[in-house]
């Protein structure tokens, strides 16, 4: 095997959750090394190239799956990996194997971010998402946020704690904005998406829809059961949808096979269309209501957070049930986004859904939110 000890990053901080057949976490998860031998030979083949200096390497999970024969030693796995650098310079690594790829850099974020509340870890790391390329609406750029030592989800308060309610309700309006700057991006691709107008028309309102909370600590966001936040949040979509129908329909204009959907969709018809969009609600509803199950989940998931860093802290056999538990929540909420809308996966917001949290609890976003919503 070459080694490569005399080139490349000065230091990497590498992320790496791994279990044992018998579940029990391998520590640490996040460190920060400086001779290459600690790391399998893909990976350091990968970093070579680089150039000094410092880089974060985040690799997805890897478990001894059974007995030895079963099981490809770490180096057999690693070598099918496949490297990138994402947007934020960090090297993210996936497995050729991996159905999706997504969905697992979430759930290793996750995990990551419960060690490190865990156990004070103080590596550097940063918490990134990057939506897939979109289509009729614009983009939404990549979002990330640098975990300073001693945040993260350190501060994600339990549901019997004081600072409950408030802090989630800025989490929860927060998360809104996100996922309806991404969802409807995802859902809007092609000329095919705009065969049912009403459809599509649903996706727009609710990418123009206004973020709200309710009066009660279960009402973090807009619930399906509470047709006084529906009207709240829509009250400002017929004014608004105006924007992101001219953008549709321009682009479909200069596309064949899509007279229908630009006759359906012209803006002139926009308050008509809206309206019927909103008194029928079938399709707003379906949006709504996977938004409300998503933030429902992930605000329980992140209060959850202080009970597994301590149950974690206790050690094994503890962490065995501790990891299937957090994998239990977040993977529910990754059952939701499999199939948003549409049959459609939006496992990339699972990580927005991490970014958001971490900007969220740090001590001076939250106390200044807090006073503008006052």
């Amino acid at each position: 095997m070459q080694v490569l000890t005399h080139r490349g990053p000065a230091a990497v901080h590498l992320h790496w959750v791994r279990q044992t057949f018998g579940h029990d976490l391998i520590l640490p998860v996040s460190r920060t090394i400086e001779d290459f031998r600690d790391l399998p030979e893909s990976v350091q083949q990968f970093l070579y190239p680089l150039g000094p200096g410092e880089v974060e390497v985040h690799l997805p999970p890897y478990f001894t799956l059974g007995s030895v024969k079963k099981t490809p030693t770490i180096g057999e796995w690693a070598a099918e990996l496949r490297f990138r650098l994402d947007s934020v310079g960090r090297v993210v690594a996936e497995h050729a194997a991996d159905p999706e790829p997504a969905a697992t850099h979430a759930m290793h974020q996750a995990i990551v971010l419960i060690a490190r509340a865990a156990f004070g870890d103080a590596t550097p790391l940063t918490i990134a998402a990057e939506p897939e390329p979109g289509g009729f609406l614009p983009n939404p750029k990549p979002v990330s946020r640098v975990c300073d030592p001693g945040f993260g989800l350190t501060g994600a308060p339990a549901e019997t704690t004081h600072n409950y309610a408030r802090t989630y309700r800025v989490l929860a309006r927060r998360l809104q904005q996100g996922m309806r700057q991404w969802i409807p991006a995802q859902q809007l691709r092609t000329v095919e998406d705009f065969a049912v107008p009403q459809k599509a028309v649903a996706a727009l309102a609710y990418s123009v829809a206004e973020p709200v909370n309710g009066g009660y600590v279960d009402e973090m966001g807009l619930s399906v059961l509470n047709f006084d936040l529906l009207f709240r949040a829509f009250v400002p979509v017929a004014r608004r949808i105006d924007v992101p129908l001219r953008a549709v329909t321009s682009a479909l204009k200069t596309m064949p096979g899509a007279e229908s959907a630009v006759a359906a969709l012209c803006h002139r018809n926009a308050t008509r269309v809206t309206a019927d969009v909103i008194r029928q609600r079938t399709h707003l509803l379906r949006l709504i209501d996977n938004e409300h199950s998503v933030i429902t989940g992930f605000i329980r998931f992140c209060s959850r957070v202080g009970w597994w860093a301590q149950a974690l802290r206790a050690g094994t056999p503890m962490n065995r049930g501790t990891l299937r538990e957090i994998r239990t929540e977040f993977g529910a909420i990754l059952d939701v986004l499999a199939s948003f809308y549409q049959r459609r996966q939006q496992f990339t917001v699972a990580s927005l859904l991490l970014v958001e949290a971490v900007r969220v609890l740090e001590p001076e976003t939250i106390a200044e939110e807090i006073s503008r919503a006052a």
